[in-house]
This record gives structure tokens, C-alpha cells and sequence, in this order.
């Protein structure tokens, strides 16, 4: 599960101790709060695809296109989301019970991956 992406000269990272999303542009050395996030449920995961960042939570896919300054829910059905990785041209996301699912509409619709 990866709480932590690079976009472009920045560092986005989850912090559960604050429940926030937050930012570096010291590579790491210092934080600042961009998002808190405690109303988006418990946060499994990041990834940067295209432009976006997307997150996933136990209530369901965000995106931010403001480097992480706001986010709107992209999908909430699919909560069972535990990792999410860029491959591309698709999202690839697994579940808590082993499946994988893949998306090639950036998180709007999802099909089950054998």
C-alpha cells in the first residue's frame, strides 16, 4: 500500500496520525498540511495517474487535480480497495480478499482482472 507519490518537484503523502494530506517540497526534510482528510474514511492508498492524484478509502475512490488542495469523490462504489498502482493506461487496484481489479476510464468504472 503506497501512501506516497511524487508529483513533479513535490512529495504528496497521507499521514494517519493527522489524517491529512500533506506536502513536500524538500524532499521529505519538512512537512505542511495541504487536505485534511478525516471525512474521506480510513485511506488505503495513492497514486498519481495523468494529472491526477487518486485515493483510495473504505468510502471510495478520490481525485484531486490541485495537487492535493481539494478532492471530490470519482467512485463510491467500489470501497473494498486495499493498494492502487499506475500501470500507464490503467489503474490496477486489489481488494482485501485477494482480487484485482483494473480501470482505464482514470477510476470512473472498474472490471474485475482474472
Amino acid at each position: 500500500m503506497s501512501l506516497m507519490v511524487s508529483n513533479g518537484s513535490e512529495m504528496i503523502r497521507f499521514n494517519p496520525a493527522t489524517s491529512a494530506i500533506e506536502a513536500s517540497n524538500s524532499r521529505g526534510l519538512s512537512w505542511f498540511m495541504r487536505y485534511n482528510c478525516s471525512s474521506m474514511g480510513k485511506v488505503r492508498a495513492l497514486a498519481k495517474h495523468d494529472k491526477e492524484i487518486i485515493l483510495c478509502s473504505d468510502k471510495g475512490i478520490y481525485v484531486s487535480n490541485s495537487d492535493g488542495k481539494s478532492w471530490f469523490l470519482r467512485n463510491g462504489n467500489y470501497k473494498s480497495f486495499v493498494d492502487m498502482q499506475d500501470m500507464g493506461n490503467e489503474l490496477i487496484a486489489t481488494t482485501d480478499d485477494g482480487h484485482t481489479y483494473a480501470s482505464s476510464s482514470g477510476g470512473f468504472s472498474w472490471f474485475l482482472r482474472k
